[in-house]
């Protein structure tokens, strides 16, 4: 699969060691599977949302 996805971060809420983000993406999986000899590709296209922390050690 491949894919996309863009980070924003909340940098009214971050400090020093944590930054708080949401994220917004796309993925696209291929995929083919066989069936009566007849060989039968698709791909899909799967939106994603996030959130995390980005910790500074």
């Amino acid at each position: 699969s491949v894919g996309t996805e863009l980070q924003t971060y909340f940098l009214s809420i971050a400090n020093e060691r944590t930054k708080p983000y949401i994220s917004l993406g796309i993925s696209a999986i291929y995929g083919g599977y066989e069936k009566n000899n007849f060989t039968i590709e698709r791909t899909y296209f799967m939106p994603h949302i996030g959130l995390g922390i980005v910790t500074q050690f």
